[in-house]
């Protein structure tokens, strides 16, 4: 029984991190962020933001600011960090390894505040090179 309940703490730890780092939370323009550019043509929404480009293509889910409380919600730069941490986790010693922006999380959201209101945006990080 001891070793059982073990096993189920080790693989619930697991799950646990594992979850963790599939899904970001990014604030567009919730903190103090001031160089980003919303582009929104009816069909997609675009965030252009320190060199970044997001692209959402369903509608935004209007949230409450405790939402945006609730949850750990990162900077654009803490995004990118995180990203290069779990990068460098999944590089495979002697081997060529390019890792794009979709694959490394599962899911992208990011919040933007408009108009005196919060959105969430459930988005796709697009892979190119930028000046």
């Amino acid at each position: 029984m001891k070793n059982l309940l073990k096993l189920f703490f080790f693989l619930f730890v697991i799950t646990f991190s594992y979850g963790q780092k599939t899904f970001a939370h990014v604030s567009f323009n919730c903190y103090e962020e001031k160089d980003g550019r919303i582009i929104n043509n009816g069909l997609t929404t675009e965030f252009f933001s320190q060199g970044q480009h997001f692209i959402s293509e369903t509608k935004p889910l209007e949230i409450t600011h405790s939402v945006i409380e609730d949850n750990n919600i990162l900077t654009i730069k803490d995004f990118l960090n995180l990203a290069s941490k779990e990068r460098l986790k999944r590089q495979k010693k002697n081997v060529a390894n390019i890792i794009f922006n979709d694959q490394v999380f599962k899911s992208i959201y990011l919040y933007c505040y408009d108009n005196g209101k919060f959105y969430k945006y459930q988005v796709k990080w697009v892979e190119e090179i930028s000046d």
